[in-house]
């Protein structure tokens, strides 16, 4: 379920995530050549790089957008969409709470 009082997430490197739908471990990583995700929204798969492309992701920051996965798969694209498999829904019984911080390195 989620936090009580949760009105929406306006946090781009906080996601709630079905915990039911992820297999641990989690990974972040970067884009690799043919990534594909399910955009939370659509209903068919899409290229990251198309994806990055659509939402004017400057082509200069493409490679530093992190991906988290599990076993694989794609579950969000940290700071701009989840994969909707893995979103919060009405079936969701437990939330698991991802925030990324981003090094200034």
């Amino acid at each position: 379920a989620l936090p009580d009082g949760w009105d929406g997430n306006r946090d781009p490197y906080l996601a709630y995530l079905d915990a039911s739908s992820i297999t641990l471990p989690l990974t972040l990583r970067p884009r690799q050549e043919g990534d594909r995700f399910i955009p939370l929204g659509l209903k068919h798969h899409q290229k990251v790089s198309d994806f990055m492309i659509t939402v004017k992701i400057p082509q200069r920051e493409r490679s530093t957008v992190p991906l988290l996965t599990c076993s694989e798969k794609i579950i969000w694209i940290v700071g701009w969409r989840l994969d909707a498999r893995y979103a919060v829904g009405s079936k969701t019984e437990r939330t698991l709470i991802v925030h990324v911080r981003r090094s200034n390195n």
